[in-house]
């Protein structure tokens, strides 16, 4: 799920470049350092799905799977808050109600994913 974190904050970074270039016309494609985002962004996604694709060979789809969403969605949510500065928009209210959402959804993976009691014979 980390690789995804990046990835994700990769391909913002790579998107805004090119919103920039198009809509305000400020060409920054011209740059070796946009097209260094590219790749990198390339590598991570790449990666992630190999991770992934391993995680899956080795584990039960039903435990992996909402395990490394709900682990990719927190890490997404940390790295970009913080890069991006975000979260310093957030009045403490907001911090009130944003926080314990991000918990709920945490909590629904846990339970889903949980083992299953064995059968009582």
């Amino acid at each position: 799920a980390r690789c995804a974190w990046f990835a994700v904050l990769s391909a913002k970074c790579v998107s805004g470049l090119h919103f920039t270039t198009w809509h305000h016309e400020l060409d920054q494609l011209h740059h070796w350092q946009a097209w260094a985002m590219v790749v990198v962004f390339v590598i991570l996604a790449l990666s992630n799905l190999h991770l992934l694709n391993l995680a899956l060979a080795a584990g039960d789809a039903v435990i992996v799977m909402p395990s490394y969403e709900a682990l990719s969605l927190l890490g997404q949510i940390v790295v970009g808050g913080i890069f991006f500065q975000e979260f310093q928009e957030l009045d403490a209210w907001q911090h009130l109600q944003f926080w314990p959402g991000v918990c709920c959804v945490l909590l629904g993976v846990a339970l889903v994913t949980r083992p299953e009691a064995p059968p009582d014979d």
